[in-house]
């Protein structure tokens, strides 16, 4: 077997991109894994996806082949696979691109890819330590834990590459022990119809100051920030009013239900319920509208490895409010919004005033950060990085000419 795993001189590059978590749920992972592959394919590069999510098993998927395999066991983050584990154990594969971690689907790929001797990249998505920021009750920190112990040495001895989506998770991975020149940061991109909306309104065309924030709820996400400043707002005459765009979800394994729930009774006991809309999950159009109808993104979350909705309102031409984590400290700097501390309401309430009573400083604040987006963010410019960081660990693992005489 060579070292490639069947690719040979004159064949295109293929690059096997595993990951558990892939559509129909929508997350971060699904959402990065299939728009990688997407680039690399019209690239020439062959980038099939393998994962337990359940759907037809082997389907094209936006021009990208998906393989669906049967798991074992179907429970939240723990759904491994023999017939899975076996096609990473033979596939033609030039390297593995594994999404995550500490999960049976990921661990089987990177421990084919170290038996195999092929060429291994890791996709953090917050894995390394985004835990810290969600309930995690006794057994299961004592079961993460055992693992990490086992496990932290292959994934880091393992992998030619660790890839962190921000500056912030860069350091994350090497708080975990990835050495630095294995980490490379490469953010997420937005899809390209995120730039060809018409910009929003002006926020003084109509009476409402509208306020978006999007994403999977739970309580790491911290609406309740936005609410407590919602009414701050209301209470300081602004004619402020919130939509709430997503699922209810479990973002980590420990959390309970009713996340929902408690943030429309902290609605109601501020006197704001009327003024706050949860719509649910939105895909498509209709989450395009949301962002086209919105004045201003507020993203108060606790914890973000990346934070797409940040990227994709920034884009759509929407200023930023948002606390110090994921890529806000990149995409909003000082000056395409606010950057504004933890649990902080005043201080949110504070910004979001700013942005309404100055028509100039919020004009600047939504351009700065569309032409940020739009030049460090197009998946055209980051699915170019990555066929460029696949062409040099494919060069630097190929075996050495033997030399005779």
């Amino acid at each position: 077997m060579n070292l490639f795993g069947g690719a040979s001189v004159g064949q295109p590059l293929r690059v096997p991109r595993v990951t558990q978590e892939f559509f129909p749920v929508v997350s971060g992972p699904a959402n990065q894994a299939l728009a990688i592959s997407r680039e690399l394919e019209w690239r020439g590069i062959v980038s099939p996806i393998l994962t337990t999510t359940a759907g037809e098993p082997t389907t094209p998927l936006e021009g990208v082949t998906v393989h669906r395999f049967q798991p074992m066991v179907a429970a939240p983050n723990f759904r491994p696979s023999l017939p899975l584990q076996r096609m990473l154990l033979h596939m033609p594969a030039t390297l593995f691109h594994v999404h995550g971690w500490r999960n049976p689907v990921s661990d089987g790929a990177i421990l084919a890819a170290w038996q195999r001797g092929i060429p291994l990249v890791v996709q953090a998505h917050g894995v390394a330590y985004g835990y810290r920021y969600s309930s995690e009750a006794l057994p299961l920190r004592t079961v993460r834990q055992a693992y990490d112990a086992l496990m932290r040495p292959v994934v880091t001895r393992a992998a030619a590459l660790a890839i962190a989506g921000t500056q912030l998770e860069a350091e994350e991975l090497r708080m975990y022990g990835f050495p630095d020149d294995k980490i490379v940061v490469i953010p997420v991109g937005v899809d390209e119809h995120f730039f060809s909306m018409p910009c929003p309104a002006h926020m003084h065309n109509d009476a409402a100051f509208t306020l978006l924030t999007v994403g999977r709820l739970g309580p790491r996400r911290n609406v309740e920030q936005i609410i407590r400043a919602l009414a701050l707002l209301r209470a300081w005459g602004i004619p402020a009013h919130l939509r709430v765009v997503g699922p209810e979800v479990r973002l980590a394994a420990g959390e309970v239900a009713g996340y929902r729930q408690q943030l429309e009774a902290l609605a109601h006991r501020l006197g704001v319920a009327h003024a706050v809309t949860f719509t649910g999950p939105l895909h498509g159009q209709a989450l395009h509208d949301e962002y086209r109808a919105a004045d201003v993104f507020v993203y108060t979350t606790l914890y973000e490895n990346f934070g797409q909705p940040m990227a994709e309102a920034a884009a759509s031409g929407l200023p930023l409010v948002a606390t110090p984590t994921g890529v806000a400290p990149e995409l909003v700097g000082n000056d395409a919004g606010f950057l504004v501390p933890f649990h902080d309401a005043i201080a949110t309430a504070t910004a979001l005033q700013t942005l309404y009573l100055s028509p100039e400083h919020y004009e600047r604040c939504r351009l700065t950060a569309q032409h940020r987006t739009a030049r460090e963010f197009r998946w055209a410019t980051i699915g170019q990085r990555y066929c460029q960081l696949y062409t040099e660990i494919t060069e630097r693992n190929k075996p050495k000419a033997l030399c005779y005489g």
